[in-house]
């Protein structure tokens, strides 16, 4: 039997929760005037009609494929079609948009033309309903042309840095993803992986055409109402300092600035609201990865000494811990327990202290506990970690034992691990791994 040809683009589209809208965004692909793609329709576990509806698009065009998965969220739906993409190039449409004709074909005749490793083409904004707005809301390049995509990096701080981060608008060479993927579990994913893909491309041709048209909805991500999650488009803007300070550290500065003025305008929009056990993780985490930049952000030429002054006030403001409405675990690490001594390194964003935790946390689950509270000598280097996780929250060890248990009573903390010695927490993570 002749294997089938593989096919030149794969076209990724997670699906969830958008069965008025999918129509429209399948249309739009399977209209398109270059025909050598294939559309994979990953189905996010949505709970609508979705599932349907993609099965039969893949009964009617032999390009479409569809594939069912548990929800794991948007980055994990993108991840799975990354896995399964067969094409030499990879686009992204998010479901509720939709693409003009003409969409590939641009795309392709540019990146083939240029001989270029990424296109990116100008978005158009519309309304929920679909009509233009009056006059048209454009994200478009800041230049026209091609560049290298480290001469982009520093698009992305700017107004039009838009047009840059986002993954939607994009056609890109599959090579650029045999590595990356997009994180799971929190929002920003776009954020969080455009300097990688721009930092590894060559050449990038910047279209100011647009050909991707991005559908305005209330329920949207990145405009919904103030959720604790949104401290991670912050954690976002820290992995970028991070990744500047080793590319191109001239960009440190204002993308430390870009963290600090978000982490200062979350703070505000929360301050009024009642304190939950989600919203504390979250803001304590952040505060934790900030007292890690306190030196940084004093001396940040970006930032207005007023702005700066007012950073670290609110870096080191004790906010009130919510009353235990579950049952709570805790862990107590020794004074000289470090991620280090569990082989952690920073790529691998927690190593075996991250299985650690899980497997406590695990076993602190079967007994009824929904909250695991982690007392750690060095909260900065661990509050990675606890931005990462729902129901994890760090806070720093008390200065004696006596202050330490007074504290994890008041906490409520029912199901106490204290491993007294590094050797004994590795010991205690094979035993609850077992």
């Amino acid at each position: 039997m002749t294997a089938q040809p593989k096919p030149m683009i794969s076209i990724i589209v997670p699906v969830y929760k958008v069965e008025k809208f999918l129509r429209p965004c399948v249309d739009s692909i399977l209209a398109q005037t270059f025909r050598d793609f294939e559309l994979i329709l990953v189905d996010d576990g949505s709970p609508d009609g979705c599932p349907a509806l993609c099965d039969a698009y893949a009964v009617q065009d032999s390009r479409v494929r569809v594939i069912h998965q548990k929800n794991g969220g948007l980055s994990c739906a993108r991840n799975t079609g990354i896995d399964a993409a067969q094409g030499a190039y990879l686009a992204f449409v998010d479901s509720d948009d939709w693409v003009h004709p003409e969409y590939l074909s641009q795309m392709y005749q540019a990146i083939t033309s240029q001989q270029a490793d990424l296109v990116i083409c100008s978005v158009e904004d519309r309304t929920l309903e679909g009509p233009s707005f009056v006059p048209p809301h454009l994200s478009q390049p800041a230049q026209a042309g091609c560049f290298s995509g480290s001469q982009l990096l520093g698009a992305m701080l700017q107004p039009s840095g838009t047009y840059y981060r986002v993954s939607w608008n994009k056609l890109y060479d599959a090579r650029l993803w045999q590595t990356l993927r997009f994180p799971v579990g929190q929002i920003g994913e776009d954020d969080a992986t455009a300097p990688y893909y721009l930092m590894a491309s060559k050449r990038v041709v910047c279209l100011d055409t647009p050909l991707y048209y991005y559908r305005l909805s209330p329920e949207s991500i990145c405009r919904s109402d103030a959720q604790p999650r949104n401290f991670d488009w912050v954690s976002a803007k820290l992995e970028w300092l991070e990744f500047f300070t080793q590319h191109q550290p001239q960009l440190a500065d204002q993308t430390l600035a870009l963290a600090v003025q978000q982490f200062l305008q979350l703070i505000a929009q929360f301050h009024s609201q009642p304190n939950r056990w989600d919203l504390t993780i979250k803001r304590t985490a952040m505060q934790w990865r900030l007292h890690k930049l306190k030196s940084q952000i004093l001396h940040c030429t970006a930032l207005s000494w007023r702005t700066r002054l007012s950073a670290l006030r609110w870096i080191y403001h004790p906010f009130p811990i919510p009353k235990a409405q579950h049952p709570r675990a805790g862990l107590v690490l020794p004074g000289d327990f470090q991620p280090t001594q569990l082989g952690q390194t920073s790529a691998s964003r927690g190593g075996e202290y991250t299985a650690l935790c899980s497997a406590i946390f695990k076993t602190a689950q079967a007994q009824s506990c929904q909250e695991l509270v982690v007392f750690a000598p060095d909260t900065a280097a661990f509050a990675k970690l606890a931005s990462q996780q729902k129901q994890i929250l760090i806070l720093p060890c008390a200065a004696s034992h006596r202050k330490q248990m007074k504290q994890i009573s008041r906490l409520g903390v029912s199901n106490l691990a204290t491993p007294t010695h590094p050797d004994t927490a590795q010991r205690l993570l094979a035993e609850l791994q077992s």
